[in-house]
């Protein structure tokens, strides 16, 4: 009686981790899926560009950060005339961006002094 009720449980245990498995690998074909949707145009896209608007913004924000310390209290690129409160930026990307570069810089020279 104990085996037979034991067995029972495995049994139910199985089928129901079966359609767990069956859920997990329709998830990552999906995933799978969508990324090689997702990359079929990367040959297009030009060498030195980047894919997104906000690079260019941290790129821009690490240029000034590395140039003045710090980015100004406000950028008057944007929302003009009145400019955009930098207060309100999370600007660790930036500040990331820089802190490497200057830590690659001094590791490594001659590899930062030949790619400016």
């Amino acid at each position: 009686m104990i085996q037979k009720n034991t067995r029972l449980r495995q049994r139910q245990f199985w089928n129901r981790d079966s359609s767990n498995i069956h859920t997990g690998v329709l998830l990552f074909g999906i995933i799978l899926l969508a990324f090689w949707i997702r990359i079929q145009g990367i040959g297009d896209i030009p060498t030195g560009y980047f894919t997104s608007n906000d690079a260019y913004l941290y790129k821009w924000q690490a240029q000034i950060i590395s140039e003045d310390g710090a980015l100004p209290a406000r950028d008057m690129h944007r929302w003009l005339p009145l400019g955009r409160d930098n207060q309100q930026l999370l600007f660790l990307y930036a500040y990331a961006i820089v802190y490497t570069h200057k830590t690659i810089g001094w590791l490594f020279p001659k590899l930062i002094h030949n790619h400016e």
